[in-house]
């Protein structure tokens, strides 16, 4: 084999041309790709482009941590030496390793702990968003695990790339199962080394960030975790936002609200085009479609009991509605009562029914100086009168109300081309068209009526 001469400014991007044409024309978008090529630069392994294991969007959150002056905790001053400095320090962040320090080696010793279990502890006291990168100690990654656990640190990105044989395997899966962004190298490899080469190609990467990869927001400064209820659309799954969905990537726990037990809920159908929910803990609470204020405050109160064991532990939950949160949702019984409980709670809105439907019928809600009503079908009697004020309403839930409709517009002379029924939008069995008094039309339907 004939020795192929290069000049050492040329050895870094020779050695990447290697790299691409083994891996025989697989790849991956930035900066994924870097960080895949750049671990097997470092270790000459082609099993990364296998075993290294990415979360939703992880090496994004990573990017825009760093850009946002995050600090790297590592377990080993191997990995501490690694990482280039200069580069995170121009973004306002700074690496952390303190594993040597007196304070740590004397308390893993009166404890019969490793150091790197301790130093996890005190790393876990710094301000700020942390991204840990650790290489050596599963040790290390699981009191990582436990501290999340308790609510007391919660990092914006886990690099848990340990290496070895002792409890190797079974750290990285328990950080896979946190609901933290996570890159881990699955298996028995991994170090130091390939803990910083992940830190630096996310430093190094130029190109932006996509949106709807920011790093997640950091626990409340009390250890408790937060409510969100998360408005998930109308029903078709593209119809998600991508907050909702950052959200959803996120936590742990999802709360799908059903009308029974042994029910799916439709909610949890549609998130699931778009969540891996294998992954999380799902929770089916009920929550019936139809009642009074107090049966929905009880169910409220019923639910929120079960929802703040998981909060006192420092965990987050979300629970999903469809549509819009604010718009006769069952979540605000639930989001009253833990905030009365002293718990942080935040409404992510969605896509309501009636501007889908809009949409779908490629109608105009409202126009110049017209107004707009919008009345559950329970209100129908008091159509008539609406009409009289409003040039424009919707009418939801309005699966059970098309008789009365129909007879309302034809009392007042209405045309029929005036009313659109939008039912099931975006699921099995769509029906989007002119009032039909003989079909059967279930909850899931909206009538959009034209004075």
């Amino acid at each position: 084999m004939a020795f192929e001469k290069v000049r050492p400014e040329d050895i870094e991007r020779r050695s990447m041309e290697i790299i691409t044409a083994e891996l025989g024309g697989r790849t991956w978008p930035e900066p994924r790709l870097s960080i895949i090529k750049r671990c097997i630069h470092t270790s000459a392994d082609f099993d990364y482009a296998d075993n290294l294991v990415f979360s939703e969007n992880a090496e994004n959150i990573g990017v825009n941590a760093i850009r946002g002056g995050a600090h790297i905790i590592t377990d080993t001053k191997m990995a501490f030496s690694g990482i280039n400095k200069n580069i995170l320090a121009s973004f306002g962040g700074d690496v952390h390793c303190f594993i040597s320090d007196p304070d740590v080696i004397d308390e893993a010793k009166k404890r019969g702990e490793t150091r790197a279990s301790v130093s996890m502890e005190k790393a876990a006291k710094l301000k700020g968003e942390l991204i840990f990168a650790l290489g050596n100690a599963p040790t290390a990654l699981y009191a990582l695990c436990r501290l999340v656990k308790e609510g007391k640190v919660r990092p914006a990105l886990i690099i848990g790339v340990p290496v070895g044989f002792v409890n190797v395997v079974e750290s990285k899966e328990a950080v896979m199962g946190l609901g933290i962004p996570y890159i881990v190298a699955k298996g028995r490899k991994g170090g130091s080394n390939i803990a910083a080469t992940i830190c630096n190609a996310m430093m190094y990467h130029k190109g932006d960030v996509p949106q709807g990869a920011p790093s997640p927001a950091p626990a409340p400064a009390s250890g408790k975790g937060k409510l969100y209820g998360i408005g998930i659309g109308p029903g078709d799954p593209g119809l998600m936002t991508l907050r909702s969905k950052q959200i959803l990537d996120r936590v742990r726990h999802i709360i799908a609200p059903v009308k029974k037990e042994g029910e799916d809920g439709t909610a949890l159908k549609i998130i699931s085009r778009n969540i891996d929910i294998d992954r999380k803990q799902v929770h089916k609470l009920i929550f019936p479609m139809e009642g009074g204020r107090e049966q929905f405050e009880e169910y409220g109160r019923a639910a929120g009991d079960s929802v703040i064991k998981i909060l006192e532990r420092g965990e987050d939950v979300a629970m999903i509605t469809l549509g819009d949160v604010s718009v006769y949702s069952t979540y605000m019984y639930l989001n009253g009562y833990v905030a009365g409980r002293g718990f942080e709670t935040e409404v992510i809105p969605g896509i309501t029914s009636f501007t889908n439907a809009a949409a779908l019928a490629k109608m105009p809600l409202m126009l110049g100086e017209e107004g707009l009503v919008v009345m559950p079908a329970a209100k129908t009697g008091a159509l008539n009168e609406i009409l009289d004020m409003f040039e424009n309403v919707v009418i939801m839930k309005a699966g059970k109300a098309m008789r009365k409709i129909a007879d309302v517009m034809d009392a007042r002379g209405i045309p029929q081309e005036n009313a659109v029924v939008v039912s099931r939008a975006g699921m099995d069995g769509e029906y989007i068209g002119p009032i039909d008094t003989g079909r059967d039309f279930n909850y899931f339907t909206t009538v959009l009526l034209k004075r």
